[in-house]
């Protein structure tokens, strides 16, 4: 696919692999994150989310409200870590991180279905 790359955004649910380096994420189930990349489309940002949380043995587990980021929408919301994560795709880095807001691992046996 050819295209002009453009930056989007989603949230992300993550959850830390046995050797994850992460440490913040140590004894939690997975944490929430923004996360910011550039790219032609949905399929190669939810790829290149996917390698660079690899290389921390981060597992996604979803992608919530991707979409293409647009500035004037979405650039007030943002805390510290999103804007440096969004200076930081701007400049050609790959990913850009906002706040990991963690959670407890939750027993699957105590979920209600």
């Amino acid at each position: 696919m050819t295209g002009q790359k453009v930056i989007w955004i989603a949230v992300a649910e993550v959850r830390p692999g046995e050797y994850c380096s992460m440490s913040f994420l140590d004894g939690e189930g997975g944490a929430h994150v923004v996360v910011l990349a550039k790219a032609r489309n949905k399929a190669e940002f939810t790829r290149t989310v996917i390698d660079e949380l690899d290389e921390d043995d981060v597992e996604l587990v979803k992608l919530k409200h991707l979409r293409p980021f647009v500035e004037e929408r979405d650039k007030p919301q943002f805390g510290e870590h999103e804007l440096e994560g969004l200076e930081y795709v701007k400049r050609g880095g790959k990913v850009g991180f906002g706040d990991f807001y963690t959670f407890p691992e939750v027993d699957e046996e105590e979920v209600v279905h």
